[in-house]
């Protein structure tokens, strides 16, 4: 089951993600993480983008990445739609 919790986070399968980005503190509108991260945690691809760094570390595990080494959680932008919808 899924759900929006009353803070902005994303409840998936007893677990909470939050819908807001630790590095520009606004709603994540893009999903993603770096693609060694192995965590459920996301971050806003924009906002890791204009940060203009090459090489820049994950907020939460600190794992190094060339942001274009970013990937997007789709299932994430598509449980947000569905929350959306309802």
């Amino acid at each position: 089951m899924v759900t929006l919790t009353q803070n902005k986070n994303l409840n998936r399968n007893g677990g909470c993600i939050s819908l807001i980005c630790p590095i520009s503190h606004t709603k994540v509108e893009i999903p993603g993480r770096g693609f060694e991260c192995e965590h459920p945690e996301i971050f806003d691809v924009c906002s890791m983008v204009k940060s203009l760094a090459t090489v820049v570390g994950c907020p939460y595990c600190g794992k190094k990445f060339k942001v274009e080494d970013m990937e997007i959680d789709r299932l994430e932008i598509s449980l947000k739609e569905l929350i959306k919808s309802n």
